[in-house]
């Protein structure tokens, strides 16, 4: 390799900064960016500000963020950003890679001994991988830039975990969608259930996932306490579902023993909710099945027109306890 040959390359380089600077070229908006926001680059949100997503789209930042967890560590490991020809005196074109941070000098050395050139050139392939860092030149011809991890990407997400630490502890779906999931955590642990319980399924969403992680790590407690639910349940554990909802196992005890006394006799072990299965618990411990006219016609009205909603429909079977009353000759369905 000779200078003639590295200046060529060099002016290569050159001329594609040129045209990246051209193609590239950002688009700016009328009203400045506030420090503490940034302005999408890419994506569907493309030209919004990342406050305006978090408002918007949390659930869009989120997936970005967890794509960022997993792409970081391949970015730096495989990506290859600074590829070059090199045009030889004797009419060879030959390419030259490396990533940034490699050693120049093992770069070069490797370069001219897979290409059969003398080790004298060394010296000014190492001042050619300088003076191309320095200019901050470099495109990937290993993998589509559509495919490749984005740098970008990282950046955004390095932002919204600096500015907007809350995003992710969002929820991002159902019906808490926009609340803090640390909330939702107080206000209704059987959901939270739900989630853990859905996510750990093999077709589910990635939101579901994240969510569950963020409960899995920053809620301990709430997860031993729903593993132990059905075991350990106490008197003061809240009713999730059906007409008690709100109330203590001890007070639903007290206060409708038919109601508890159904839910073991025809539901049992077959509860989905781990609520229901902690109050079935309960009520096996401490209720006093002997009696109990009206729910037992509705249990027997529910099994001989429902048979199927015992095992497949728990939270359907508490609605119909609710506006299932005791009728002369039989039950009836109060509302449809």
């Amino acid at each position: 390799m000779r200078t003639s040959s590295l200046r060529n390359a060099v002016r290569l380089a050159l001329m594609a900064m040129a045209f990246l600077a051209k193609w590239a070229a950002p688009t700016f908006s009328m009203a400045p960016t506030p420090s503490n926001d940034m302005e999408m680059s890419f994506g569907k949100h493309r030209g919004r500000l990342i406050s305006e997503i978090v408002e918007d789209d949390p659930s869009y930042l989120q997936w970005l963020l967890g794509q960022a967890e997993a792409a970081g560590p391949q970015l730096e490991a495989s990506a290859h950003p600074y590829v070059f020809p090199v045009d030889l005196d004797d009419g060879r074109l030959l390419e030259i890679s490396w990533r940034k941070g490699d050693d120049h000098e093992k770069v070069a050395h490797d370069f001219v001994t897979e290409k059969g050139l003398p080790e004298d050139n060394i010296p000014e392939i190492i001042s050619f991988l300088k003076d191309i860092e320095q200019n901050r030149v470099g495109y990937r011809v290993d993998e589509p830039v559509s495919e490749a991890p984005s740098r970008q990407l990282l950046e955004v997400a390095e932002f919204v975990w600096k500015h907007f630490p809350q995003v992710e502890g969002l929820v991002s779906f159902g019906k808490y969608r926009g609340r803090a999931l640390s909330q939702v955590v107080q206000d209704d642990p059987e959901y939270c259930s739900w989630i853990l319980e859905t996510a750990a399924k093999a077709d589910s969403s990635d939101q579901l996932r994240q969510a569950a992680k963020r409960i899995q790590e920053n809620h301990p407690d709430l997860v031993t306490q729903l593993e132990q639910w059905p075991e350990n349940a106490d008197g003061q554990t809240t009713v999730t579902c059906g007409k008690h909802k709100g109330k203590s196992f001890q007070a639903v005890l007290q206060e409708d023993t038919d109601y508890v006394c159904w839910l073991i006799d025809n539901i049992g072990d077959e509860a989905r909710s781990k609520n229901l299965r902690a109050l079935i618990s309960f009520a096996r411990r401490h209720a006093d099945c002997r009696g109990g006219v009206e729910g037992k016609q509705a249990a027997n009205w529910i099994q001989e027109n429902h048979p199927d909603l015992v095992t497949q429909d728990t939270d359907y079977v508490c609605w119909l306890i609710d506006n299932i009353g005791d009728a002369t000759g039989g039950v009836e369905v109060k509302q449809v």
